[in-house]
C-alpha cells in the first residue's frame, strides 16, 4: 500500500479506531459501484496501478528468460471469468 501511495500520490483513508486494517483497506479498494465517487475513482486508479505493476513484473520476467535463453518466449494462461459467468451469474436457491 506504501507503494501504491507513493506512485500515486493517493491516500487511503486511515482505518477507524477498532476495525481491522486490512479489511477497511479491502473496502476501500475492492467495489467499484458501492460507496462515493470517490471510493469509486480510488478502486479505478487501484486497478490501472495494478495491471502496471504486474505487466511490468511480466516483461521483466520475459526479458530474464529471454537473455537466459534466446528465442524463449513466455506465454502465459490467465483463468478469467467468461462472458457468461459476467453476464448470468448463477443463483443460488
Amino acid at each position: 500500500m506504501a507503494q501504491f501511495e507513493r506512485d500515486t500520490g493517493l491516500r487511503l483513508a486511515a482505518a477507524p479506531a477498532g476495525k481491522n486494517v486490512f479489511e477497511h483497506r479491502f473496502e476501500q479498494l475492492a467495489y467499484r459501484n458501492r460507496g462515493t465517487f470517490e471510493t469509486a475513482a480510488l478502486y479505478d486508479r487501484w486497478v490501472a496501478w495494478r495491471c502496471e505493476q504486474v505487466h511490468a513484473f511480466h516483461r521483466r520476467l520475459a526479458a530474464i528468460l529471454a537473455a537466459t535463453r534466446p528465442g524463449l518466449t513466455l506465454s502465459l494462461q490467465l483463468d478469467t471469468p467468461s462472458f457468461d459467468e459476467i453476464l448470468c451469474p448463477v443463483w443460488s436457491a
